[in-house]
């Protein structure tokens, strides 16, 4: 699905009852693709095989390794 300023303006009111302009819109949808964009770039890197805590584990041994 396309994410169009319109169908921001739509959603915040329809979900929020938050009327938004149509510049705020526009700057919303356009941080909405980014976050799309980039989580679609790091989905297609992961293997097959990749375990999801073995994210958790790296995390946790960089933050040891930090003190």
């Amino acid at each position: 699905m396309k994410i169009t300023y319109d169908l921001i303006l739509k959603q915040a009111q329809r979900l929020h009852g938050i009327a938004l302009s149509e510049e705020r819109a526009a700057e919303l949808c356009e941080e909405v693709e980014t976050i799309n964009r980039q989580t679609s770039e790091a989905v297609a890197s992961l293997q097959v095989e990749d375990e999801p805590a073995d994210f958790e584990r790296a995390l946790l041994d960089l933050k040891d390794g930090l003190k």
